[in-house]
């Protein structure tokens, strides 16, 4: 599983956004199925619930995913076409 690098130029949070969206696109994360527990994922890639907030919230901002109070965060379905970078 790719780490975050520290002394990227990148912040933490942009960095696992960048490594959930591929994944999302690439199909590991299924449209329509919840994502792991911020606990977990916080664990996954050793970061602070806020710097993972951060990251949700760039996937939140992409279309890529939403999240039910109290129940999870999940996948869109259908997936958004992707945007060019």
């Amino acid at each position: 599983m790719p780490e975050i690098d520290p002394d990227a130029p990148e912040w933490p949070y942009r960095q696992i956004a960048t490594t959930l969206r591929t994944e999302i696109r690439a199909g590991l994360w299924e449209p329509g199925k919840r994502l792991s527990t911020e606990k977990a994922l916080c664990e996954r890639f050793g970061v602070a619930r806020e710097t993972l907030r951060r990251a949700l919230d760039c996937l939140r901002e992409d279309g890529l995913i939403f999240t039910i109070p109290h129940r999870g965060t999940y996948v869109v379905d259908p997936l958004p076409a992707p945007t060019p970078e």
